[in-house]
């Protein structure tokens, strides 16, 4: 089936034009490549879709052209039409009618039966992709570290703390919500855009501020990882701080390597296996919440 995709160089155009043609269509798709957004973004769109060596064309045009609809139209005969040539945001609507005279009203493409995949399989591998960014996540919130901290806190200070992980949490929000906007609108990281937008001198200094940021975050993490490893194994403090890091850079290599399903799965393991050891304490040694609070070590001396 020959289908022509209006606005096909545009996030939501390609993916449909990629579909399509995975499923063995033959694809044109109509775009102005106008400047909107970013027209190098379209074009490396419509180089995707061209490096995929199927039946893929490109008509740049106006829409609101009738000479250039009309010659599209003359150029092939099309079988189906899919319309997606739009701007983002509320505007007024264009009233010109640009379909060619004595055109056929276009229909419209649905997968057939077959080709839809089973609800509850999709709704499993969807929430399955929800779950596993989900659970990196919560190593902020869940890692037995931070659980401590936040009841020692509660336990000295009361309330009196309350407001800074509500104002803490309504950033969280706010940052991940610009950040999935930016990823949705561009198919881009935001270091991907910092990197094609900014010069070396921009790039550098988003670079320091993330270093300096990891660092800080990390650091209470590998101590935190230190005096575990000295509680559980008697290692010295150096040493477990030198397998907490080290252990941290394993994931990440994993993570470059062989792709985030595979760390997040890990991730899943190390948070579920983490629940289950308090869990256990509770269970078979009757420890209370406030037996997980961060000791004092001021007069605490190491053995070893």
């Amino acid at each position: 089936m020959n289908i022509l995709v209006t606005g096909g160089a545009g996030f939501i155009g390609s993916h449909v034009c990629e579909r399509l043609l995975r499923e063995g269509h033959s694809v044109c798709a109509f775009d102005d490549l106008n400047d909107f957004y970013s027209p190098a973004l379209k074009q490396a769109n419509l180089r995707d879709l061209q490096s995929l060596a199927l039946p893929f064309t490109f008509i740049h045009g106006d829409l609101t052209d009738p000479a250039a609809v009309a010659e599209a139209f003359a150029s092939a005969q099309f079988d189906q039409v899919i319309h997606l040539a739009a701007r983002a945001g509320v505007r007024p609507a264009e009233s010109t009618d640009a379909r060619p005279a004595g055109a056929q009203q276009p229909t419209h493409h649905h997968p057939q039966p077959s080709q839809r995949t089973q609800p509850s399989h999709h709704h499993g591998h969807a929430l399955a992709g929800i779950l596993g960014p989900a659970f990196v996540a919560s190593v902020a919130y869940v890692d037995p570290g931070n659980v401590a901290a936040n009841i020692t806190s509660g336990a000295r200070y009361g309330y009196l703390l309350v407001w800074v992980l509500v104002l803490a949490n309504c950033m969280s929000v706010l940052i991940q919500y610009q950040s999935a906007k930016l990823g949705i609108v561009t198919g881009k990281s935001l270091p991907e855009i910092l990197g094609e937008r900014l010069g070396d001198a921009g790039r550098f200094m988003f670079f320091m501020q993330a270093e300096v940021i990891a660092i800080a975050t990390d650091l209470a993490e590998v101590i935190g990882g230190a005096i575990s490893l000295k509680l559980l194994f008697g290692l010295p403090l150096p040493l477990g701080g030198v397998i907490t890091g080290a252990v941290s850079l394993a994931l990440l290599v994993l993570h470059s390597r062989r792709g985030p399903r595979i760390f997040e799965r890990v991730v899943v393991g190390l948070v579920v296996g983490t629940a289950m050891a308090l869990a256990a304490a509770r269970i078979t040694h009757g420890l209370e919440p406030m037996d997980f609070a961060v000791p004092d070590f001021g007069e605490t001396k190491w053995v070893g």
